[in-house]
């Protein structure tokens, strides 16, 4: 299971018949996390006359197949025309576990409702455009043990390989932990054993979460 989400927090501004629309978006875990960020706008802003936003997260669960719980907000604004459309624009991006707010500073111009949607779901697609990935994984963690004299040389093979050990615990024999990403357990076991010349057990060591660029 993995899902893509935001590498690190953005900025937008746009300009709208002399209104100001400033758009942030940030990765957001939980819904404790995106009224952290909704609010740390409205104090950064606090004389703007809307803070309207969307989020959109994985609640517990979402590895067995929990559904997105997703927010909006228009914060004054008349109904439908901002938090919704901004949510269409970010759920509709693939991202998840991430929040956008849009600030707006009236211009003294009516936008009318559509001009309202538009302009908020504009600044959300800005702030979304060209933003860094991540992509997050819950991988499979097996384990194996080795002799103490053939650990050094493995590990480097093992890098060599892109198959980085999450852990090596050195004691009588070493202990590698390795994430199954790019490969299967049959394929891992496979080339341990003919690299080690030896068979090698694989053993089932829980499940990690990798993050990588997406």
């Amino acid at each position: 299971m993995d899902f893509t989400t935001l590498d690190k927090t953005m900025s937008a501004e746009l300009e709208i018949q002399r209104s100001r629309f400033i758009a942030l978006a940030a990765r957001a875990d939980s819904e404790g996390t995106a009224r952290e960020v909704i609010e740390a706008e409205r104090r950064k802003y606090p004389d703007a006359r809307h803070h309207c936003s969307a989020f959109t997260f994985l609640p517990e669960g979402w590895e067995s197949g929990a559904m997105p719980v997703t927010r909006s907000s228009d914060d004054g604004e008349p109904s439908g025309t901002a938090g919704r459309p901004m949510l269409d624009v970010l759920v509709g991006s693939g991202l998840s576990n991430a929040c956008v707010v849009v600030t707006r500073y009236f211009g003294g111009i009516k936008l009318g409702t559509g001009g309202l949607v538009r302009a908020y779901s504009g600044a959300v697609s800005a702030v979304l455009d060209g933003a860094p990935r991540l992509q997050v994984s819950q991988l499979p963690v097996v384990s194996f043990q080795v002799e103490l004299s053939k650990a050094p040389a493995l590990e480097s093979w093992l890098r060599s390989r892109g198959l980085v050990p999450l852990s090596i615990e050195w004691k009588e024999r070493a202990t590698f932990r390795i994430a199954l990403a790019d490969i299967d357990e049959t394929a891992l076991a496979t080339a341990l054993s003919e690299q080690l010349a030896t068979a090698i057990t694989l053993t089932p060591d829980g499940i990690q979460t990798v993050e990588k660029p997406a």
